[in-house]
């Protein structure tokens, strides 16, 4: 039996018009939290430790979260 392993999450660097890299986050749409992602960026609150989001799109079956590019090189 061949079991068919689902994509929740997938994640692209890019390059935006102005040549900027960024990630482009895909995630499934019943498996995006929107109340949890408005409660992350209530007016007011503040976390040093998130990564700068630029844009939040939905498509019919994803949202792609487009955010800054993070590399760690040690």
């Amino acid at each position: 039996m061949i079991f068919k392993q689902e994509k929740t999450l997938v994640v692209y660097l890019v390059r935006t018009e102005k040549k900027e890299e960024c990630v482009a986050k895909l995630v499934t749409m019943y498996k995006f939290d929107r109340d949890g992602w408005e409660r992350t960026f209530e007016e007011g609150k503040s976390n040093h430790y998130l990564i700068k989001y630029e844009q939040l799109l939905e498509t019919t079956n994803d949202v792609v979260i487009l955010m800054e590019y993070a590399n760690m090189k040690v």
